[in-house]
Order: structure tokens, then sequence, then C-alpha cells
């Protein structure tokens, strides 16, 4: 047997605790909500300067193009670089191997006369070598004893060794900053008919006397160098949307930096409070609001990127403002901040 019960109508009327209870909760859902952005945005803070290595990796947002001051610098100095100093004349090089050759010449004629002397019995063995001092200042003691005793045929044919490889030597070009090298040539260049001694006597005898022809010229040097550098042509960077910007891992090189930096990833060394990126999917509602300097940024549709920076350094910034950075793709959300 059923019992029929009357079931009496429900009081649907609003009331007002309902209201505020619904609010509450709605309060609760967004402040939530906001939380897990905020924990986000709050997070651990990175700041990448030149150098620095990447904590994550970063995809361009968009596609950019743009001149390179790293990469059109360092293409330069490769030029630059590439330029030969440039050496000038001190005179007319024939002129100058006939003045050396004369002095050579000179050099030798008066070591051939304390010898003659030496021969005829005018000079005693002491004089000898006194005199021969005074004719060749730049001999070494050992060879001027070398001298004193060697027979004048034999002198006779270290001398003209010595002055063929002077010719030789004054017959090209030669720099003035480069004459060490020079005079180890000559010295190497001395017939090896000659005993070892007499090798080295004719060398150095010839060596003394080499002069060089040109000199460096910064001026000219620089000009040329200056040329190189202007004639190359700016470098373009191209940067594809979703590329690769940087590595994990990876340091931040200054092609790195500026790909950043005109994406809109960066902000100036000088920005104060805090700098970073909002961004808002098109499926989020607008929940969330944040505030730079005075003014706000609500969440609306998207992806869209906003980045705050202040130009004060003081805790307080006397000028901040908002900048869209985006549009940015999905994988970017949720938010993220990144303070100085």
């Amino acid at each position: 047997m059923f019992i029929t019960r009357t079931l009496a109508p429900r009081d649907r009327t609003v009331t007002g605790a309902t209201v505020a209870r619904l609010v509450a909760v709605m309060v609760l859902v967004a402040a939530a909500l906001f939380a897990i952005l905020a924990v986000d945005l709050v997070g651990s803070s990175v700041s990448l300067q030149v150098g620095d290595v990447a904590p994550d990796d970063i995809q361009a947002p968009r596609s950019v193009q743009f001149v390179s001051a790293s990469e059109t610098e360092a293409a330069q100095a490769a030029a630059e670089a590439a330029v030969a100093p440039v050496y000038v004349e001190i005179g007319p090089q024939a002129e100058i191997r006939a003045r050396q050759l004369a002095s050579y010449d000179a050099e030798v004629a008066g070591i051939q006369s304390v010898l003659t002397e030496r021969d005829a019995g005018t000079l005693s063995p002491a004089d000898v070598q006194t005199q021969l001092r005074a004719a060749a200042p730049n001999l070494r003691a050992s060879q001027v004893a070398l001298l004193a005793s060697m027979p004048t045929p034999r002198w006779a044919a270290i001398a003209a060794e010595g002055r063929r490889v002077l010719d030789q030597a004054q017959a090209g070009e030669l720099r003035e900053d480069a004459l060490a090298e020079a005079r180890q040539g000559a010295r190497e260049a001395v017939s090896v008919d000659l005993a070892p001694d007499e090798r080295e006597l004719a060398g150095d005898l010839a060596a003394a006397h080499i002069s060089g022809n040109v000199a460096l010229s910064p001026e000219e040097t620089a000009a040329a160098r200056e040329t190189a550098r202007a004639a190359v042509d700016p470098i373009r960077v191209i940067v594809q949307r979703n590329e690769a910007v940087v590595r994990a891992g990876d340091p931040i090189s200054a092609l790195d930096y500026e790909k950043l930096t005109e994406l809109g990833l960066t902000e100036p060394a000088t920005s104060s409070r805090w700098r970073g990126t909002l961004c808002s999917p098109p499926s989020w509602p607008s929940f969330w609001s944040a505030s730079c300097g005075g003014s706000s940024r609500q969440s609306g549709i998207g992806p869209a990127a906003w980045s705050c920076s202040c130009s004060s350094s003081s805790p307080a910034p006397r000028s901040c403002g908002w900048r869209e950075i985006g549009p940015l793709p999905p994988s970017w959300c949720p938010p993220r901040r990144r303070s100085c």
C-alpha cells in the first residue's frame, strides 16, 4: 500500500546570504587561480647578459630582421685585420744600396791598410790589434785576433764574400722593423767554402752595414684599414618564428643577446622593480590584472604578451610603462615574470 506524501514546494528565493556565499566562492576561485599564476610570475629571477648561461630554451615568439652590430663589427674587424701594414720608401733603394756598399768598402780598406803595414813590419803585434779594433769597432776580440794573424790573400777572400752578401741583401726590400732578421739572413747566406770562423767574420762584417730602405707608415696603414672596414656591408640577421634563439646550458653570445633584445625578450639593465611577460591564451578568462607604474593591464584575448619596464633604479620607479611584445604561441603560457 502506498501512502501519498505531499511535497511542499521549495523556496527558491535568493537571499542575501546566498549571494554572499556565491561571491565568496567566486573570489576564492579567482584568488586561487591568480595564486597559481603568481607562482610563475614571481618565480626565480633570470638576468641574461652576454656570457651568462641560459637556464632554459628560448624560442622566437615572432619573426624579426635586424642589422647585427656584433656581427657587423666582427666582419669589419676581420676586414681590417686582413690589411697588411703599409710601408713607404725611406729613399731610393739604389742610393741606399750604393751608400751601404761604400761604407763596407771603407771598413774593408781600413782593415787592409793595417794588414799591409803589418806585413811591411812597421807595426808591432800589439799595435796591429789596436789599429784593427779602431778600423773595425764592431768586431769581437776573437775576430780581431783572427785578423791579426791572417794572411792577406785569405782576408781578401773573406772581404769579397762579405761584400757579395751585403750587395744581395740591399738589393731587395729591407724593412726598418725587421733588420734583425735581415742581418741574421746575411750571416746564413755566407758561402760554406769558408771555414766556420771565417764565415762568421764575413757575415758579421756584412750584417753591420745592412740598412733599411722602407719604413712602416702608421698613417697610411690606418687609412687602408679604415677603408677596408668601410667597405663591409652591414650584416643582417633573420630570426624565424619558433626558431631556437638559445639552448639551455649554452652561454649567451653577443648575437644571442641582440636577438633576444630585438624580440623584446630583454630589457635595459637600468630597468627597476620588475620586468617580464604576461601571457594570456584565448581560452583563459580575464581574471588577472597587474599594474606597472600606475598603469594596469588585464588579461584579454590572446595569446598576447606584455612587458613592464621602469627607467628608474630606485625602489619606487619614476617612469614605468607597458609594452606589447607578442603575439606569443600558447606554449609560452602560463605567464612568466622575470625580475631585474
